[in-house]
């Protein structure tokens, strides 16, 4: 039975390690910003980010938060801005035509910004990347990493425990 259970156990940390696409969640709040960053992306002809709006709001007379994509390199450029109307959610898609920067490698930085707003808020998932039709995925978050880690630990001392009642 232990046995058994630590091939589980390995296999859900393998699965977990393995780099399975994973949304990037940005929010806002209070006045503050977010971002996130995916480094190190050779650029082609077009540019898509497949996006979720989770939540976004704004107090009478302020503006809305803004979810902003850019590439940052030599010089840093908008691809996109998109203004997230309070109370709208659902999902977005945006294709940017990259020629421009095609085959350079830059960062890829998502934003949301408040404009220091208290009473704004802001919730976007990022779905997925894709440059020229194919999707890069989007980085593990680094509570998957560490839960990942701790399985393999887990399957460690299993083994461990396992060997020396033999």
């Amino acid at each position: 039975m232990i046995k058994q259970l630590m091939k589980v156990v390995a296999a859900f940390a393998l699965l977990a390690w393995a780099g399975q696409a994973s949304a990037i969640l940005l929010e806002a709040s209070g006045g503050t910003n977010d971002s996130a960053t995916i480094s190190d992306q050779t650029i082609g002809n077009s540019l898509t980010v497949q996006y979720d709006v989770l939540s976004s709001g704004a107090a009478s007379g302020d503006p809305w938060p803004v979810f902003l994509a850019r590439l940052f390199g030599p010089c840093c450029n908008n691809l996109f801005q998109d203004s997230l109307a309070p109370g709208v959610t659902g999902t977005e898609s945006r294709t940017v035509n990259t020629s421009a920067f095609n085959g350079q490698i830059r960062d890829l930085r998502f934003d949301i910004n408040l404009f220091g707003r208290t009473n704004s808020f802001a919730s976007v998932r990022i779905l997925d990347v894709l440059i020229d039709g194919q999707s890069i995925g989007v980085p593990e978050p680094a509570g998957l990493d560490l839960l990942a880690m701790g399985l393999l630990g887990l399957s460690l001392a299993l083994r461990r425990r396992s060997a020396a009642k033999a």
